[in-house]
């Protein structure tokens, strides 16, 4: 039982990491072309 409960809990952990890994990504990212209509451009 908690051998199936620590997995679950690292797989979750995992996805959860992923996407925060690919947001900051996408925002460090300043060779993309700006699509977010009605920000402000970065100086």
């Amino acid at each position: 039982m908690i051998t199936t409960t620590t997995s679950i809990y690292c797989h979750v952990f995992n996805q959860a990491q992923a996407r925060a890994s690919e947001a900051i990504a996408s925002v460090l990212d300043f060779h993309k072309p700006d699509t977010d209509k009605g920000q402000p451009e970065a100086v």
